[in-house]
């Protein structure tokens, strides 16, 4: 599959990524 185009979604406007971002920082820190 070959992308054509990346979203960034930070503020979660498109959908809400709160949750992913939660874990993401919990597991660096």
């Amino acid at each position: 599959m070959k992308y054509e185009a990346i979203i960034f979604d930070l503020d979660g406007v498109i959908c809400h990524t709160d949750q992913y971002h939660y874990q993401a920082w919990k597991q660096l820190a």
